[in-house]
């Protein structure tokens, strides 16, 4: 983390060779292992790609892993619709921002615990815009007076409506709903100015509503924070180590398919 006056400091749990060789194992899995791919559209895509594709289970060559991973950009702006800078995703950069998906609520004006409405989230986000250091902006609560079959666009409008800064979506839906916002934001005068965020149906499975999402963003140039979800001794092995491996592999063969 860097501070306004240029100092800067970092925390490193593992050092270079450590993460070579879960790197390496990494590798590995995905090579022998490999991961389901629910989607068909997606299995077509990387078996085009080089992937070895046997039914739903896909297996990556390091060469391929290791070319997703050049190609891969070191930066990305995402803009705000308004003076905002935006978020610079770089290595050491740090942003920060609301959380997603409460349920209830504690009332400002009663002090009374009730469920989230569509109001909610546009005066949150509106709190959120005035705050210098909250960088982008969540859905932050589920509200229950919308049609719960829209639900992640009432969210978005509402956030659009509340704030000029970068919004992230975080959504169970395929990646209709994503073209919809993409089009809301171009509205609100910066089409590129939200990621989406999604996760890995662990472990090593990609779900169908995840890929949908995940090849949409790609075709919109929409970042996209894929993110795993291994559960030490429930669906992933109980060692830190290996954990970090199977989730590794989950976010690497995402970022193949990207």
């Amino acid at each position: 983390m860097k501070s306004a006056n240029g100092a800067s400091s970092q925390l490193r749990i593992w050092d270079d060779d450590a993460c070579r060789r879960v790197h390496e194992a990494t590798l590995t899995v995905l090579e022998r292992c490999g991961v389901e791919v629910h989607h068909e559209r997606a299995r077509e895509i990387l078996a085009g790609a080089g992937a070895r594709v046997d039914g739903s289970r896909v297996r990556f060559d390091a060469d391929l892993v290791e070319s997703a991973i050049a190609s891969a950009p070191k930066s990305w702006l995402i803009p705000s619709r308004g003076n905002g800078p935006g978020i610079d995703l770089k290595n050491g950069s740090t942003s920060f921002g609301t959380g997603p998906d409460c349920m209830y609520v504690r009332d400002v004006a009663t002090g009374a615990r009730r469920r989230a409405t569509l109001r909610d989230l546009e005066e949150m986000a509106a709190l959120a815009d005035l705050l210098p250091n909250v960088d982008f902006v969540m859905s932050m609560v589920l509200p229950e007076d919308v049609d719960q079959e829209k639900l992640v666009l009432h969210q978005f409008r509402a956030m659009l409506a509340g704030t000029t800064k970068p919004i992230i979506v975080s959504s169970p839906s395929d990646g209709e709903p994503v073209r919809v916002m993409h089009d809301m934001a171009a509205l609100c005068g910066e089409a590129a100015s939200f990621a989406c965020l999604t996760s890995v149906s662990p472990p090593l499975k990609h779900g169908k509503e995840v890929l949908d999402q995940l090849l949409v963003c790609a075709e919109l140039m929409i970042p996209l924070v894929l993110e795993g979800a291994p559960n030490c001794g429930v669906t992933a092995p109980s060692s830190i180590s290996a954990a970090v491996v199977v989730g590794n592999a989950e976010v690497l063969s995402g970022l193949v398919l990207h």
